[in-house]
């Protein structure tokens, strides 16, 4: 069984480095049986999951846990089945987004005029960030560092988790707690491969994957806060949205939201803006079931 999981530059796999595009080929061809791939990328086979990158979507983890784990996560999952992929759980690494800088802080949404950006490869990211007067730039994690010492970035978007871990501190050393998405992603496997599985193993695959995608999650939030605590304690700086600026970038985010409406759909906007009364009002989920 080959397997490929995120890494620096894109995606490992078969002892070696792949870009995302090489990845998502090999997976719908069968080469790689599965894979923990980013919703951003996998929005290219299926852009419904792009609706997870809209600004301010999730109010709490817990929102997102019943949205994740509920009919409306299973929904999406169903969505990558015509490309030839099965997804089997949602996970995220590292927690809310944050936008680290080199020297500007960002304490309101004029502060986001004209910075080059780093940002995920999804079309809704981008149009949130250009809507504060950001320029957004598509480029690996692994590349940030050396545009922003050659001038060429100004910022990243990054989870906490992800900013610690490729040591962006050195050339950015502003940390801006935006908190305006969540990075997901999707254990997914090949369904050719999937459906040649005896019934018994591909229960207790889906169910290994529920598992370890919500131990993954619970993981991250905490690695999320450590990462928080090691970048004051190193002198870096942190700076918090007011109220008022919270505002302005939810208002600057509502483009994005009128823009993809046709993409998906009022009712499905809705939905996972109910899915936040039942979390905060602790009602029952609906958990993610083996679908066979």
């Amino acid at each position: 069984m080959a397997v490929c999981v995120p890494a620096g530059n894109g995606y490992s796999g078969g002892g070696r480095e792949l870009s995302a595009s090489e990845l998502l080929r090999k997976l719908t061809a069968g080469e790689l049986e599965m894979a923990q791939i980013s919703a951003a990328v996998l929005g290219t086979l299926c852009p419904q999951l792009w609706l997870l990158d809209l600004p301010f979507l999730f109010e709490s983890y817990e929102h997102a846990a019943a949205v994740l784990d509920g009919s409306i996560g299973r929904e999406l999952l169903g969505m990558l089945l015509p490309s030839g992929l099965r997804g089997l759980a949602f996970a995220y690494g590292g927690g809310y987004r944050v936008i680290s800088t080199t020297r500007r802080r960002i304490r309101c949404g004029a502060d986001m005029q004209g910075i080059r950006v780093r940002v995920e490869p999804s079309p809704v990211t981008r149009t949130f960030f250009e809507s504060l007067g950001a320029q957004p730039v598509v480029v690996p994690p692994v590349e940030i560092a050396r545009l922003t010492r050659d001038g060429r970035l100004h910022g990243a978007e990054l989870s906490w988790c992800g900013y610690w871990e490729m040591v962006q501190r050195a050339v950015q050393p502003i940390v801006n707690e935006t908190e305006h998405s969540l990075g997901t992603s999707l254990y997914v496997v090949n369904d050719r491969w999937y459906r040649g599985l005896a019934p018994s193993l591909r229960r207790v695959l889906e169910r290994a994957a529920i598992e370890a995608a919500q131990l993954e999650r619970a993981q991250a939030v905490a690695h999320a806060v450590v990462a928080r605590q090691s970048h004051i304690r190193a002198g870096g700086e942190v700076v918090r949205l007011s109220y008022e600026a919270r505002r302005q970038f939810e208002r600057a985010g509502v483009s994005c939201y009128e823009r993809y409406v046709p993409l998906f759909g009022d009712t499905l906007m809705e939905r996972v803006r109910t899915a936040n009364y039942q979390a905060t009002h602790r009602l029952p989920l609906q958990r993610l079931q083996p679908h066979l």
